[in-house]
């Protein structure tokens, strides 16, 4: 039922930033192509490496637990730009994968 933003923007040494906000939680994620960061999750505050990558018009983030037998189960996000210019994020954690839309705010 949550609805929330993404604002996603490049600065100009490269670095992509990504925050999202909701009313019960805001994250923000600074990261460049190619390079690892780490990241703790705000549910789990389980610590990731993240490897963004963008290939074919996706923007991929695999994460690698710190601790991987704590956290036994494989997942990335992948964000990518619908035919209608709208983004559409995929989660895929283990077996399920989750897509949720999102629709272009005209700045």
């Amino acid at each position: 039922m949550a609805r929330p933003e993404n604002d996603i923007h490049v600065e100009d040494d490269g670095t992509i930033v990504i925050s999202t906000s909701s009313t019960f939680m805001k994250n923000e994620q600074k990261f460049k192509l190619g390079e690892e960061f780490e990241e703790i999750n705000n549910f789990t505050k389980t610590k990731f490496k993240n490897m963004p990558t963008y290939e074919n018009g996706c923007l991929r983030i695999v994460p690698t637990p710190v601790d991987p037998v704590n956290t036994p189960y494989p997942e990335y996000a992948e964000r990518e730009l619908t035919d209608t210019g709208d983004m559409c994020l995929t989660l895929k954690v283990g077996d399920v994968i989750c897509k949720r839309y999102f629709k272009k705010i005209d700045s």
